[in-house]
């Protein structure tokens, strides 16, 4: 190779002229912000504060309004399938006729959870 020609930006970088290398990478010229009071970034803090705990308290009474939806249909489907299979396993275990009163009796259950579960808001009517 020949002679490198080394040049130095403003900003303080130094490239090689012959190759394109950057040599040494400098210091970029910051814009200084605009000078705020102590006031102004104290009512920033606070307001970034809030922000946080709103986006918090959010975030948690979103999750209580999906849970408390979650565990309306687990009670309505999951106490269906309960019925179900408590009237298979009676039928199997002691017959036709004790599954049909042992379903009956958990069939009145179900329906008066899913009734109270309706009643405190977890199941769309």
């Amino acid at each position: 190779m020949g002679k490198h020609r080394i040049i130095t930006l403003r900003n303080g970088t130094r490239v090689d002229m012959s190759t394109g290398e950057i040599i040494s990478q400098g210091r970029p010229d910051y814009v200084h912000r605009p000078h705020r009071s102590f006031w102004e970034r104290v009512g920033d803090g606070v307001r970034r504060v809030f922000s946080f705990l709103w986006s918090v308290v959010a975030f948690i009474l979103a999750a209580i309004v999906f849970v408390w939806r979650a565990m309306g249909y687990i009670i309505m489907f999951g106490g269906l399938l309960g019925v179900v299979v408590t009237f298979i396993s009676t039928w199997i275990s002691d017959g036709f006729l004790s599954a049909l009163v042992v379903g009956f009796i958990a069939f009145i259950v179900w329906s008066i959870a899913v009734g109270i579960a309706s009643k405190l808001g977890m199941i769309d009517d």
